[in-house]
């Protein structure tokens, strides 16, 4: 009797798991991996997508963690956009966009009240491709470059029209509408100082950074 239960418990499980949705990186857990630790510079580079050729992207890592900044010059920037990967790939990766009206201040230094709303956006992607966290600054482009040109498996939270209210829309994987979804919209919702105090940890390191050109 007792195995027929254990099989019964088993077959059970195996169900429950085979229907749990991805454990997808939400906003809130990167950037606390982001903040657990410090992070190290590992480069920059140009990004081919740039259209001035004035803002490199860099890459900073800890333990959990890596990140692409863009944006990455010591002069204020009204705009603040980062990528978080997750050590984990199966996790995906997660990108926070923000900008404010004001060309004279930073991102960095701005309030929630000040971001622009149309503009606010979180969005999470399972990667296409083998992703390595410790992958140098060159093979990251490189991976960065053929990432772009495949872009599927996603959810993003924003506005489609400024008469429009905040919602997640998601591409080839629906079923984190109801999962991933909640925490992008809440982020949006709700200010999170975690996310200014991140950009200005990463402006911080940029303005300290010795010999770099931009």
């Amino acid at each position: 009797m007792k195995r027929n239960l254990s099989a019964i418990a088993l077959i059970f499980s195996l169900t429950l798991l085979s229907s749990v949705s991805f454990a997808l990186y939400t906003p809130q857990e990167a950037l606390t991996d982001a903040l657990s630790e410090p992070l190290t510079f590992v480069g920059y580079y140009m990004p081919k997508y740039s259209e001035s050729q004035k803002y490199p992207n860099c890459l900073f890592k800890n333990s959990k963690v890596l990140l692409m900044s863009s944006y990455c010059v010591r002069q204020n920037v009204p705009a603040g956009s980062v990528k978080f990967h997750a050590t984990d790939p199966s996790k995906g990766y997660v990108r926070i966009y923000t900008e404010i009206q004001n060309p004279n201040k930073d991102i960095s230094t701005a309030k929630r009240a000040d971001y622009l709303e149309f503009i606010l956006s979180t969005s999470v992607r399972i990667t296409e491709q083998a992703f390595d966290p410790s992958m140098s600054v060159k093979a990251y482009e490189k991976w960065e470059d053929i990432e772009n040109k495949n872009y599927t498996k996603y959810c993003v939270t924003g506005q489609s029209f400024k008469d429009q209210p905040y919602s997640t829309a998601c591409a080839d994987i629906t079923n984190e509408l109801h999962v991933w979804g909640p925490h992008g919209f809440k982020f949006w919702q709700k200010s999170d100082p975690k996310w200014p105090k991140l950009l200005k940890a990463l402006k911080s390191q940029i303005r300290n950074l010795p010999n770099y050109p931009y």
